[in-house]
Parts: C-alpha cells; structure tokens; sequence
C-alpha cells in the first residue's frame, strides 16, 4: 500500500470516524466491528481497552502483562495516553 498523503489520511479517518459514529447500540457495533475488523484485530482492540480499565483502578503493569499477556511496551503506550487524557 502506497503513502497515503495528509489530506488523504484526515479524509481516511474521517470516514472512519463518521462510520463508526454511525453506529447505534451494541448489536449493531459488533456487527460493524466484525465486518470492519479480523478476529485477531478485535481481540488486539479490546485488550487494550482492557488494559485501559485496569490502569485506571490502580494495577501494576506486572499484573496486567500476566493477565493479559501483553508486553510492558503495549500497556505502557495506553497509560501515556491515559494520562495526556487526564484519565489517571
């Protein structure tokens, strides 16, 4: 896949974002979901919005990395953001 351009990007992820936006209710974002997304991507998605929930309520990334099998680098990048959100 070729570079895509900034506009081409922002125009991209717009569509995305419109999209998904779009979507009402949970039978309907699964759905979605599944036909925008592989299996292994879903499943890439939602640790990390389960990593997200147990950043919040305090965890250790060492009791993350063991319960979620994910690296030190993935629940690292999650709290960053988190805590540019202002989230934790």
């Amino acid at each position: 896949m070729s570079e895509l351009s900034e506009k081409e990007r922002i125009a991209t992820l717009d569509a995305l974002y419109t999209a998904a936006g779009a979507v009402r209710g949970r039978s309907a974002m699964k759905l979605f979901l599944r036909d925008l997304l592989t299996e292994s991507e879903r499943v890439m998605l939602g640790r990390r919005i389960l990593i997200s929930q147990l950043l919040e309520k305090g965890r250790r990334y060492e009791d993350i990395s063991k319960m979620l099998g994910v690296g030190y680098d993935t629940i690292s990048r999650i709290h960053h953001w988190l805590r540019a959100q202002g989230k934790i």
